[in-house]
């Protein structure tokens, strides 16, 4: 009788004596890997492995270099005086022996399973990851619609995209109001210098007196400093690259704040 190592694809030739008294298991003197011979276990060996090594049917019918036992009770090494037990027979050539290509087949589907579930576990944390730091990850452009498309599989919602400091001023200007005494009258004009579209800033006017002392105003909030035929695109957003222009009305800010003056944005 002949069986395989399911490790390595060796072929061993068996007894029925070493089979009762190892109850099937047979330890393989190449690789130490104890296996089940029962499953594989054939009387005869197919005509193209005997033509290709007659040296393995020639052996007389000895057994394999070890035999396992039962746990609680030590191995038996088989004897023989016969130096060509066995022999390692390439796996094409042995395929109508099952025992070893099932158990290779057995190992591939548990690492292909191991890794599998490893992949799985490692995108759930980048998911959980993601789903927490969402509103950070979603200040980057280029991130902005993976984290978009997670929200709506979460059920999530993100506050829209703003970068203050690429709003650049193209035009300002102050002068004493016409009508109006005690009054600055500001005008300038707005671009958001990125490619979408941004919550419109509020805005503070800052001037300086002549001893160098600054003054600042209150913030102002869109619907204060934009015409009105803006305040029904005020929750759009300010569109990318197109100019915006501004009008606020000053008081108690002095006639000599008119040439020293910066705009901050928040």
């Amino acid at each position: 009788m002949y069986t395989q190592c399911s490790n390595c694809a060796t072929l061993f030739r068996l007894s029925a004596w070493h089979l009762r008294k190892a109850r099937g298991l047979v330890r393989c003197c190449l690789c130490h890997e104890t296996f089940d011979a029962l499953p594989g276990l054939v009387d005869e060996l197919p005509a193209s492995i005997v033509e290709r090594y007659p040296q393995v049917a020639a052996v007389p019918g000895q057994v394999p270099p070890e035999a396992a036992e039962p746990a609680g009770e030590r191995p038996v090494a088989a004897q023989s005086a016969d130096e060509d037990l066995f022999l390692q027979v390439p796996e094409i050539e042995a395929a109508s022996v099952p025992a070893a290509a099932s158990a290779k087949a057995r190992r591939r589907g548990g690492m292909l399973g191991w890794s599998a579930l490893i992949l799985l576990l490692v995108a759930a944390m980048v998911g959980q990851y993601a789903y927490v730091m969402r509103e950070e990850l979603a200040r980057f452009p280029r991130l902005r619609p993976w984290i978009e498309s997670l929200c709506s599989v979460a059920g999530c919602e993100l506050p829209p995209l703003r970068d203050v400091a690429r709003i650049r001023i193209l035009d300002k200007h102050v002068a004493l109001h016409p009508t109006s005494a005690g009054i600055l009258l500001v005008k300038a004009v707005l671009v958001n210098d990125t490619g979408f579209w941004q919550p419109y800033p509020q805005i503070r006017f800052n001037f300086l007196d002549p001893v160098g002392d600054s003054r600042a105003s209150r913030w102002f909030a869109p619907d204060e400093y934009l015409a009105d035929s803006r305040l029904t695109e005020v929750a759009a957003g300010m569109p990318p690259q197109e100019p915006v222009s501004i009008r606020l009305e000053l008081q108690g800010m002095g006639a000599a704040a008119i040439d020293n003056f910066a705009i901050d944005f928040r």
